[in-house]
């Protein structure tokens, strides 16, 4: 039994989720949405576009994941199909 993580996934770990998201805000939204600004929505934009594009090459290379779900798959298949 794994009773440590195994870090098969620690080169996607700047990657997150929408469900992450709503399990910190479950109403969608964080903060005063009151006190946005055009301006500030540029400045946001501007620093999140570039770690968007970094996360796609990065999912785009990956070899790992989809293993990893064929073993998943292979095994969850074995409990039910023995």
């Amino acid at each position: 039994a794994v009773t440590e993580p195994l870090g098969s996934l620690s080169h996607l770990q700047s990657i997150t989720t929408a469900w992450g998201w709503f399990s910190r805000w479950p109403d969608h939204m964080s903060g005063d949405p009151t006190l946005a600004t055009a301006a500030k929505g540029e400045n946001i934009m501007d620093s999140v576009i570039p770690k968007i594009a970094a996360a796609i090459k990065t999912i785009r290379e990956d070899e790992t994941m989809e293993k990893i779900q064929q073993d998943y798959f292979r095994q969850s298949e074995s409990l039910f199909n023995p």
